[in-house]
């Protein structure tokens, strides 16, 4: 995911964001409030363990932590590749006015074969394409340039790409492809977009009735903020 992430700095850069990097050992709740102090962030990318209602950094250092400390992301954007903190932190963040809060609800896996190396690595190169889709993504909608629901369909359209490629030939025929398969599967059904007040799931959740909202625009240099283990 650090690598994958590392890639995604570049895909937000192109679309105009001032990057700041809390990489690996930095991956810290210090630097973590450090950097919304001194940059106040438009957009944050979070990649660190979770469970519900908590995200972690290095050492699985408790970073936020719902009904506690997410006040903080009030009036910005995250994008969190993290496990399960779609279900109350993602929540609790946007009625604490966080604009929007895109994560997963289940655990987010992948296939991995410790053998290769990640810039080489064809077994999990799907899933490297998805969360960089996410991170650009998250951060075009940023830019009003695309609504929530748009940015809800797009990533399920990344996915939906993925899983039909590993469905047939020359996909499938993968000694992986199966495996791949159930995780896309898996990870594009934990997927939740959330707004302030919309709320885009895949339909196996229970789906509330969407509410328009006039397009979020900031215009000039925006600014983001990277944390990943």
């Amino acid at each position: 995911m650090n690598y994958w992430l590392g890639l995604a700095k570049s895909d937000v850069a192109g679309l105009g964001f001032q990057v700041i990097d809390s990489d690996g050992q930095y991956a810290t709740s210090y630097s973590f409030f450090d950097t919304l102090q001194k940059y106040n962030p438009e957009v944050i990318i979070a990649d660190g363990h979770g469970d519900p209602s908590t995200l972690t950094g290095q050492g699985l250092e408790e970073v936020l932590k719902a009904c506690t400390n997410n006040q903080v992301l009030s009036g910005k954007i995250v994008c969190a590749v993290s496990c399960l903190t779609g279900q109350i932190l993602g929540p609790d963040s946007r009625n604490k006015n966080a604009e929007a809060y895109i994560g997963f609800v289940n655990e987010f896996s992948w296939v991995v074969d410790e053998s290769l190396n990640p810039s080489t690595d064809q077994v999990a190169y799907s899933f490297q394409e998805i969360i960089r889709k996410m991170a650009s993504l998250t951060c075009q909608h940023q830019q009003g340039l695309i609504g929530l629901n748009d940015l809800y369909k797009s990533f399920i359209a990344e996915f939906d790409k993925w899983i039909n490629y590993y469905s047939v030939p020359p996909g499938s025929d993968s000694k992986y492809a199966s495996d791949i398969l159930l995780s896309l599967i898996h990870d594009k059904t934990g997927v939740i977009t959330l707004g302030k007040a919309e709320r885009y799931v895949y339909p196996t959740l229970p789906i509330s009735i969407p509410v328009a909202l006039p397009p979020f625009v900031v215009g000039g240099l925006g600014l983001l903020a990277i944390f990943y283990l």
